[in-house]
């Protein structure tokens, strides 16, 4: 057999061997790159619900262990109670009230299961979250329950004491049964 015939060094066919008569020039220079463009303005989105942040629903699972609790001595979270002589609405609305005058923020209410997160007005208490219960006892009778959210920091249960004096008193006063 023979072998296959090469083609010449110099023939167009074969680019690897360039021929004698080709020369390479370099190829032109690239235009000058533009700058780039400033980033477009850039805006947030806008919040939710008015830019309040919410609580989380967390502390309604705790108002609920409260309310189910009883006041013996394996009572963990409830710092304190008071019974006062009104229904479940006109305990709800009163406590809301003196809460405020006392000097709390209302985070959230839920009317129907008696219950309702407040925060002190203080900047440096502000994490701090109290949890408030209103049990129905009788027609006439309810049962508030005061306590610190355990994801909050410690409080003393003196100033929740002095809170449902207010509250306790407030109720009495408008002679609501």
């Amino acid at each position: 057999m023979l072998p296959a015939a090469q083609p010449p060094a110099s023939s167009p066919i074969n680019p690897v061997v360039p021929s004698a008569s080709t020369s390479h020039t370099p190829p032109p220079a690239l235009p000058a790159r533009p700058p780039l463009p400033p980033p477009p303005a850039v805006t947030l989105l806008p919040p939710l619900h008015g830019g309040q942040i919410q609580h989380s629903l967390s502390w309604r699972a705790k108002a609920y262990k409260m309310q189910t609790e009883t006041l013996d001595g394996s009572t963990v979270n409830v710092r304190t109670s008071k019974i006062v002589p009104a229904n479940l609405s006109d305990s709800l609305t009163l406590l809301n009230s003196s809460l405020q005058k006392g000097g709390l923020t209302v985070d959230a209410v839920c009317d129907p299961a008696g219950q309702l997160l407040a925060h002190l007005n203080d900047p440096a208490l502000e994490r701090i979250h109290l949890i408030f219960t209103i049990t129905q006892l009788d027609k006439g009778h309810s049962m508030i329950k005061a306590a610190v959210d355990p994801d909050s920091h410690a409080i003393k249960t003196a100033l929740l004491e002095d809170l449902l004096m207010q509250a306790q008193a407030a109720i009495s006063k408008n002679g609501v049964l």
